[in-house]
Parts: structure tokens; sequence; C-alpha cells
């Protein structure tokens, strides 16, 4: 603690001090890790009784009463620069199925297109990209999506239909007729509506 103005000679901001000049030979550099990333502003320095700022770059604004300065700031140009500054996370292309990819603070955030969620747009929404038949909802599934409805089988009604539906050939193509498959599995739960 120092008594009236601090005396101070050299205040390292972001970082460990570098390796002095009459050290050893090939002393090693601190790794990345070793300095601060991210965004300093209103750096004060206080004795409990003065109040002194360091000015990394000088504030523009008028009408703002400032306490005095620390001291002369120099700065590396190498690694502090003016403003908010992020990484470019979609340099790498992390967002799939084509979407679109928004740099935010050293992150990035995915727009999604229709059918697909998530961090990275994987997850299948496949409710979004398949049609259910009429008077049914659909519910997605951890590998798929099954077709959800209500039928009552008294003999008479004839809710439940099948048709193959054949997909469209393209023009000047030869149409190969489908093949019709071999079996078809209906699942459905009974619900006691006498309850």
């Amino acid at each position: 603690m120092c008594d009236g103005a601090c005396a101070g000679q050299v205040l390292y901001l972001g970082g460990p001090p570098p390796p002095p000049s009459d050290g050893p030979a090939g002393a090693a550099e601190p790794d990345d890790a070793a300095y601060f990333k991210g965004v300093i502003q209103d750096v004060q320095v206080s004795n409990g009784v003065n109040v002194t700022i360091v000015e990394f770059f000088p504030l523009e604004v008028s009408g703002v009463e400032l306490p005095p300065p620390f001291g002369a700031v120099q700065l590396d140009a190498r690694g502090v620069v003016r403003g908010v500054v992020t990484d470019d996370a979609c340099a790498s292309g992390p967002c799939l199925h084509n979407a679109s990819c928004a740099n935010t603070w050293n992150d990035y955030s995915c727009d999604c297109p229709r059918g697909y969620k998530g961090k990275q747009c994987a997850e299948v929404e496949f409710c979004q990209l398949q049609g259910c038949p009429l008077n049914s909802h659909c519910r997605n599934l951890d590998a798929g999506y099954e077709c959800v409805s209500n039928a009552t089988f008294d003999g008479v009604n004839t809710t439940l239909a099948y048709q193959l539906r054949v997909p469209r050939s393209p023009p000047l193509a030869p149409a190969a007729p489908p093949t019709p498959p071999d079996s078809l599995t209906i699942t459905y739960r009974s619900v006691d509506m006498c309850r």
C-alpha cells in the first residue's frame, strides 16, 4: 500500500510481464493461455485515498469528469485493439444443412433451416420435413417420427386406409412401375375411454 499517490513504475494488465532481457538465453515466452482474452474497460487504480484511471484509448466523450490518469500507457499493437473483437468462430463452418452462421462473442449461432435444430443444426425435426395423413398429428422420435391419430374400429368406420405413393419420374425418363411392399406394419395403442 502506498501513501498519497501510488508510485508504480510499470503496471502489466492482461498478461505476465515479458521475460527479462538479461535472463537466460532461450527463456520461454508464456503461452497464449497466460494472456487475457476479452474486453478490459474502466480500469481504476486506488490506494484507498486517490483514484487514477488507466486509459488504453482516450475516452472521447464531452461532459464526463474523469479521475487523473495513472500514467503513460504503452500498448502492444499486436495484441491490443480498440473496440470489441471476437474470433471468427464461423470460419470452420460449424453449421450443418446450409444453415447460416453468425459470430457472437467468441462463439457462433446457427440459423437452422426448416426441419433442423440444435447448436449446429444437426438434430432433425422429422415432423417439419414429413407430412402426416389428415386428422393425425406428427410426433418427433429420436430416429424418426410417428403419426398419431384416433381411430374407432367398429366394423363400419374406414378411417384406416393405405395407398402407395408413386414418386413422379423425371421428364423423358421411363417410368418403372413401383414395387408394392410385401408387408405393412401398423402399431396402435388402445385408450380406455371409460375412465
